[in-house]
């Protein structure tokens, strides 16, 4: 059966069809292709292609080089249009009478740098430009966020409707006492991150940062895993 969708020497080119169906949202059909050694060995190129008309497109693609067993460097861009997007309001009084849809278009270019430690821990440094723009939306009988703000049920966001361009740096650092896959999962976990973002056309800046703190208990030593953790978000 897996013979269907491996070809090329020694099985590295993996080109399966996908479907994506959730409750509530527009679903999707695409594709999925994996290829390792792509080109030159230690490369991995991935792409991922999925839509429903152009109410809902999905296109990834992702090049990872490895330099060594414990490094690697990738780039990674991303395009995604949306229409089905759920907005209900802002603040603590939101009720689901207010529930609308809005579109969103996103165009996101990364170059990542990832330095693996002991176990499953590892350092990643993350730099990338990011493109949003608001759009139209609709979906399965709810009204549109334009038609609530014009009737006067909801206030207009802050910021709605208004593209913007950032360029973002991204840190995140993982220490895992865990060991790797398919080892038993017992052990402990320390996750820092932080993203600062800086639009290019105006003068405004924001900070994302948190962290999670977390244990883990292999229940019968093949990954049946109990676990708990707190994790903590800030913009």
């Amino acid at each position: 059966f897996v013979q269907l969708f491996t070809f090329g020497e020694g099985g590295k080119n993996v080109l399966v069809p996908t479907a994506l169906i959730d409750f509530g949202l527009l679903p999707s059909v695409g594709f999925y292709y994996q290829g390792d050694d792509f080109l030159t060995p230690g490369n991995s190129l991935r792409l991922h292609g999925a839509t429903w008309g152009k109410r809902w497109i999905n296109a990834t693609m992702a090049d990872r080089y490895a330099l060594d067993a414990s490094q690697s460097l990738q780039a990674r861009f991303e395009f995604k249009r949306s229409e089905d997007n759920v907005f209900v309001g802002i603040g603590p009084d939101v009720v689901s009478s207010t529930k609308s849809r809005y579109g969103l278009e996103r165009v996101d270019g990364t170059v990542r740098y990832r330095r693996r430690f002991a176990r499953e821990s590892r350092l990643d440094v993350e730099t990338g430009i990011q493109r949003l723009t608001f759009l139209p939306g609709d979906c399965c009988n709810d009204p549109s966020v334009d038609m609530r703000i014009a009737s006067g049920d909801l206030m207009a966001p802050p910021g709605y409707r208004e593209p913007y361009t950032t360029v973002y740096g991204h840190v995140d650092l993982s220490l895992d006492s865990r060991r790797p896959r398919p080892e038993p999962g017992s052990g402990t976990y320390l996750m820092l991150q932080g993203r600062p973002s800086f639009d290019v056309q105006d003068s405004r800046s924001w900070l994302e940062y948190g962290g999670l703190v977390g244990a883990a208990l292999d229940l019968n030593g093949y990954r049946r895993t109990l676990r708990l953790q707190v994790a903590v978000n800030f913009v």
